[in-house]
This record gives C-alpha cells, sequence and structure tokens, in this order.
C-alpha cells in the first residue's frame, strides 16, 4: 500500500475558532498544486480521507475536484490528538493500494515517523501543504515503511514549472 500525507494548506489564523478556519488564498493555492503535482505525476488515488476540520477538508476537495478521486471522506482519526492506533485499525479496513491522508501538525509528523522509524520521535519537517509517499504493507506494521519521497509544497510547484 503507498500511503501519501499531506498537511493542509495554509489556513486563516484570525476571526474563527480552530475547527473552522478556513483555508487562506495562500492554502488554496497550495491544495492546488498538490493536486496538479499528482496529476502530472501521474499518480492515481484510491481515496482521499482527511480530518474533518475545515481546512483539512478543503485542501482534500481541492484535491479530489483536481484528480476526480473515487472516494473522498473525512475521519476523527486525523484531527488533533488522535490516537494512532486508531488510525491505523481504520486504514487496515481498506481494500485500496494508495490512499491520502490529510491532517495535521503534530499528528502526521509523528505518523510518519511511527511508520518509518517504528517511534513518533523522528524528525520530519512538514511545512503547510508538504506531501510525503511511504510504501508500507499491510497489515501496518509500525516501523516498516519506507518514505519514498517527501517534497514541500515549493519543491512540487518548481516541478511542475519544468
Amino acid at each position: 500500500m503507498t500511503l501519501y500525507l499531506l498537511r493542509h494548506g495554509d489556513a486563516i489564523e484570525i476571526g474563527y475558532d480552530d475547527a473552522e478556519r478556513p483555508l487562506s488564498q495562500v492554502g488554496e493555492q497550495q491544495a492546488s498544486v498538490v493536486g496538479k503535482f499528482l496529476r502530472a505525476s501521474r499518480i492515481s488515488l484510491d481515496r482521499i480521507i482527511s480530518s474533518p476540520l475545515v481546512r483539512a477538508k478543503q485542501t482534500a476537495d481541492l484535491i479530489h475536484d483536481e484528480l476526480g478521486t473515487k472516494v473522498c471522506s473525512t475521519s476523527e482519526y486525523l484531527v488533533p490528538g488522535a490516537d494512532q492506533r486508531q488510525l491505523i485499525a481504520h486504514i487496515h479496513q481498506l481494500s485500496e493500494a494508495s490512499v491520502l491522508l490529510v491532517g495535521h501538525e503534530p499528528q502526521l509528523r509523528t505518523f510518519l515517523s511511527t511508520l518509518v522509524t517504528g517511534t513518533p520521535h523522528a524528525e520530519f519537517a512538514l511545512r503547510k501543504g508538504t506531501l510525503a509517499s511511504v510504501d508500507i504493507g499491510s497489515p501496518i506494521v509500525p516501523g516498516t515503511g519506507t518514505l519514498r519521497w517527501l517534497l514541500t509544497n515549493d519543491q512540487m510547484r518548481a516541478s511542475l514549472r519544468r
């Protein structure tokens, strides 16, 4: 299975409760870049799962619109503070070969670390709009994932210009 982990795009900081913060114009552009990068790279997704928080859901929806992915849903297991074991159990129930998870920091960073190193303590930089690709067997066993690549939004944007 290939898991893609994406930190949501930039969000408006003031005037909203945290769960309701929408993407800023920059965040919408970041999500668009990810969708275009995935399309240009011929990466097809069987499913997109996002946190139900507005900024993550908007990020996922923009990518879904770009790619036409069959399934786009939300999961409480991607909200800040969720238990990684529940997310792993949820992913185990899926039969898809490629899944994009759209979430938040520090959960995505620690989940990526757990997948690749078996411990949540490795330091990966997941700025807003950063996308990682991890190959991992099913069932998921922490520490057995292979990090294929990790790209910032600027790196994806640059690759689209070539």
